[in-house]
């Protein structure tokens, strides 16, 4: 009982935090907004296009190398809609993910820290090894639909049990509404890109984040008695 409490309590807390930070962003937007979606994908253009005939090469291979070091995804998505425009920026943007998120899940698994392995027998650990290997899809398609720390998340998955291929389709499946909002975002950049349009991606978190909440109190109360029964 007092254990349900604390994690109540803990749910609480990322509630608030998230609303926190939710409400930051928007004040962030309004100030800063436009002037930052107009000026990284310009400066990513202008590094791409100096490539000529490789351009694509050069946009994708930026992409994998920005996400080994944890650079946000997200303003290299919105370079791809303003240089390729959205057909062709989705299509880039959709084989650079592939290629970026195994290439992190292959890392992680091949370069396992022998930290993560003496720790098995820690409780959480155990846990998410034993959902990972069972119910890897679901997990990873969750988290993936946060649409948060995507480079992160490939690397923890590889720390995991889970499989590669409910890791790569619950990657695809799950970030690809953020792939379709953020290079139709780029390709307004050509002519003028809304704020509304920006607070629709936000709405769309807040909205996964309820589902995520729901989820999470289903996982929370079946997993622990899954991983018991395993024993």
């Amino acid at each position: 009982m007092a254990s349900m409490k604390k994690e109540l309590i803990d749910l609480s807390k990322g509630s608030f935090l998230f609303l926190f930070l939710l409400g930051l962003i928007v004040i962030l937007v309004e100030l800063f907004g436009r002037s930052f979606f107009n000026s990284v994908p310009v400066l990513v253009e202008s590094f791409v296009l100096q490539f000529g005939n490789f351009s694509i090469l050069a946009y994708v291979g930026l992409f994998i190398i920005s996400g080994i070091f944890l650079f946000p995804t997200q303003p290299l998505m919105l370079a791809s809609g303003a240089v390729f425009g959205f057909g062709f920026g989705l299509l880039w943007v959709f084989i650079a993910v592939i290629v970026g998120s195994t290439i992190n899940f292959y890392l992680a698994r091949k370069f396992r820290v022998r930290f993560f392995k003496s720790k098995n027998s820690h409780k959480s650990i155990t846990v998410i090894n034993h959902w990972g290997e069972h119910h890897g899809f679901s997990l990873i398609l969750l988290i993936r639909l946060l649409g948060i720390y995507f480079n992160l998340i490939s690397y923890a998955s590889g720390l995991t049990k889970v499989k590669y291929r409910p890791y790569l389709l619950a990657t695809v499946i799950g970030f690809l509404p953020y792939m379709l909002l953020y290079v139709y975002a780029g390709q307004l950049l050509i002519t003028d890109l809304s704020l509304s349009f920006i607070y629709l991606i936000l709405i769309f978190r807040v909205i996964v984040f309820i589902i995520f909440i729901i989820a999470y109190k289903y996982i929370r109360r079946n997993l622990f008695s899954s991983v018991r029964s395993n024993r």
